[in-house]
């Protein structure tokens, strides 16, 4: 292929010196006037065309795509929530044999009565 397409470009670049030769004309030779009007162009095409069918055209180079990369995901477990029990009530516990609260009287003789803790109302 190459040969021939090599042959064929030499073959047409010699045209236009073989139109030359052929008699006079051009624009001050003489003759009938016209003489040069599409060697030049014939032979240009030619040439050019056979040497781009010999080196090919490399067409359109589309770059290679770029793949991104995944995004890392990480997943957390849920927070682990721990309730607290409400808090009781504050009280105090008096025993009536020894008489007092606890932790001053550490043993009772009877039955520990719970006493609610109640703020003393503010003073006017």
């Amino acid at each position: 292929m190459m040969s021939t397409a090599l042959s064929m470009a030499l073959a047409a670049a010699t045209l236009p010196s073989v139109a030359e030769a052929h008699g006079p004309g051009g624009p001050h030779g003489g003759g009938w006037g016209g003489g040069d009007w599409g060697w030049g162009l014939g032979a240009g095409l030619a040439t050019g065309l056979a040497i781009d069918a010999a080196l090919g055209w490399p067409g359109y180079y589309y770059p290679a795509p770029y793949y991104y990369a995944q995004p890392v995901t990480v997943v957390q477990p849920a927070p682990v929530v721990i309730e607290q029990p409400a808090a009781s009530a504050a009280a105090y516990y008096y025993c009536s044999n020894p008489r007092g609260y606890y932790p001053y009287v550490q043993s009772c003789g009877t039955t520990w009565q719970m006493v609610p803790a109640t703020p003393s109302a503010p003073r006017k």
